[in-house]
């Protein structure tokens, strides 16, 4: 399914929106990525598609999922919306995909929002009248939101929120050498020895995976599968997902 919305030619950001099952391209992602505002630009990774490789039936979810991409009138990724189709209280909603804050988010360019947000917003009216729109979880001060839900409103859709949740800042060491410096007290001391006993029976090799780094997640995400199967978590009711 693809539709093609053109804007006024006032207006210089995005102009041509489609609906893929494809995700975008790494370059596409960079695209989108150096042009959001910097604590949401990890939504801009390729995380998601891990994500819906895996949903689950029981939970609602529905496969597969879609990308709305917008694209600016030079051919650039300016953004990439990803839905799936989610059942809630016997209710079907188009529904924004991801796990829980803070993954849940709008990847949008920071200039391209008025634009690619008023492309959304005809695509869900036109496209998917008699169905509901659910975005939460999703941050209340995501540039993206506000701009949407006015849209939406604009063309008939009513909105309801509710605002709860907490937010928590943990500032993580750039290298491995600030990692351990700051490794000290008796926690640390236990930490070290579980270490050394793992190295009498095993090869332990720390390494740090990014996403300008790494191109191929599924290697990554598998071993740590592994280690998560192989630790308390599925011995003491753990949630595994």
């Amino acid at each position: 399914m693809s539709s093609t919305i053109t804007k006024p030619p006032q207006t210089k950001a995005a102009v041509v929106a489609t609906v893929s099952e494809s995700p975008p391209s790494p370059s596409e992602w960079d695209q989108i990525r150096t042009a959001m505002t910097p604590e949401f630009q990890f939504l801009a990774c390729n995380w998601v598609e891990p994500w819906g490789k895996h949903l689950r039936a029981e939970e609602g979810w529905e496969k597969p999922f879609n990308y709305f991409i917008v694209h600016d009138r030079d051919g650039h990724a300016v953004a990439a919306v990803p839905f799936a189709h989610q059942t809630k209280a016997k209710a079907r909603f188009r529904s924004l995909a991801g796990l829980y804050v803070p993954f849940r988010g709008l990847p949008i360019s920071q200039p391209a929002i008025p634009a690619a947000v008023e492309c959304l917003a005809n695509h869900l009216t036109e496209n998917h009248r008699g169905m509901g729109l659910r975005l939460a979880p999703i941050a209340a001060k995501d540039p993206a939101l506000g701009p949407l839900i006015d849209g939406l409103r604009k063309r008939g859709w009513r909105a309801s929120s509710t605002h709860n949740g907490f937010r928590q800042i943990i500032t993580l060491p750039k290298t491995f050498d600030e990692y351990e410096a700051a490794r000290k007290g008796s926690r640390w001391k236990t930490i070290s020895k579980r270490e050394r006993k793992m190295e009498r029976e095993h090869d332990v090799r720390l390494a740090l995976f990014t996403t300008e780094k790494c191109e191929n997640w599924a290697p990554v995400i598998r071993d740590l599968g592994e280690v998560q199967q192989h630790s308390w978590l599925p011995d003491q009711a753990g949630d595994m997902w």
